[in-house]
């Protein structure tokens, strides 16, 4: 048994793992092309304790020279240790050679904003009602807070919107007020006459509006 541990390449725990993985995940096709990519990279003939973090480090900085967004060279690196990790547990081999590798840093995601031109462009090709959607989203709001914005948050004495904290995977966002912009009024206004608990203009409206579609 130790030996044959000892002569498990690779290239032969993806063979025996991709079943499986085909079987439970609906991912599986980009699974298989990123295990294939590091086989490329590998070798067919190396075996997996031949395998240390220093070649996942040095393969790392070749992506990254590369152009390579961390973001994604995160999960070739994970797509491995994933299949050593299931290896361990199946007693395939003994240990997870590339355990402890570090993970890239991702950078918490690019903010711009629409320029002009780009803005009259956009709404050339939207309908009236889907355009106040944009007008509620380019008001200020984090992503996570237009899927939970709620009428009862809504001052139109103090022209403001009163959100509370929210919780990403990553992290706990304080509560805080966002003025009310002239255009983020009219929108604001129009949805409260609709009697719905959520704001028409928010990501949580359009989010349910598509799934009832989509149950039709």
């Amino acid at each position: 048994m130790a030996n044959v541990q000892a002569n498990m390449r690779i290239v032969d725990l993806c063979k025996c793992l991709r079943v499986q993985d085909e079987l439970t995940n609906k991912d599986s096709g980009n699974h298989a092309a990123m295990e294939a990519e590091w086989i490329k990279i590998l070798g067919e003939d190396m075996l997996w304790h031949e395998l240390t973090i220093d070649h996942i480090a040095t393969q790392q900085a070749v992506w990254l020279g590369h152009g390579l967004s961390p973001a994604r060279i995160n999960r070739y690196t994970t797509r491995l240790h994933k299949i050593f990790a299931e290896a361990v547990r199946r007693r395939m081999i003994r240990f997870n050679p590339i355990s402890g590798y570090v993970c890239l840093k991702e950078p918490r995601g690019r903010r711009r904003k629409l320029g002009q031109n780009e803005e009259l462009l956009l709404r050339t090709e939207m309908t009236a009602d889907e355009w106040r959607l944009v007008d509620f989203a380019i008001s200020g709001f984090r992503q996570e807070e237009q899927f939970r914005c709620r009428v009862e948050y809504v001052d139109l004495v103090a022209n403001t919107i009163s959100l509370p904290e929210t919780k990403t995977v990553a992290l706990m966002h304080e509560g805080r007020t966002i003025p009310m912009s002239q255009r983020l009024r009219r929108v604001v206004e129009e949805q409260l006459k609709l009697g719905s608990q959520w704001l028409k203009g928010s990501a949580a409206w359009l989010w349910c509006r598509r799934s009832k579609a989509s149950d039709e």
